[in-house]
């Protein structure tokens, strides 16, 4: 994921914070474009073992993109990277889960930009802005 952070003290702040607090969740931000409302790529800490283990990539862009691409459309994309839709109010999103480093790079590199460059016709190169800490 290095690859992709913007600033390196990111990483380091977060896991800091996260044993500081007790948390065992870490959501890094992605910017993607000011299109997508929010992304994140989750990761489980593991603070007995000092591990970030991957979880999924969540994709969310602003409500009316969306609104004429069929949703055959968006689940055939989805079919093809083992990803889900969903759905809240207006809104709707991508999850993706990640199998471990090597699934993320790929997914972060590949697939990301991809799928953003299939649904809105953009391109975009993924870079981790921000963090967001929880416990579950």
């Amino acid at each position: 994921m290095k690859n992709f952070v913007k600033d390196p003290t990111i990483v380091f702040m977060s896991i800091e914070e996260a044993k500081l607090l007790g948390a065992n969740i870490i959501n890094y931000t992605l910017d993607l474009d000011k299109d997508i409302t929010y992304s994140a790529i989750s990761f489980e800490y593991i603070a007995s073992i000092d591990e970030l283990i991957p979880i999924a990539i969540i994709v969310q862009p602003a409500d009316n993109l969306l609104e004429n691409i069929t949703i055959s459309t968006i689940s055939s994309l989805l079919s093809n990277i083992g990803g889900y839709m969903y759905g809240s109010g207006n809104s709707i999103g991508i999850l993706i889960p990640v199998e471990n480093e090597l699934d993320l790079y790929n997914k972060i590199a590949l697939t990301i930009p991809r799928i953003i460059k299939q649904l809105l016709g953009k391109d975009v190169k993924p870079t981790v802005t921000g963090y967001s800490i929880e416990t579950v």
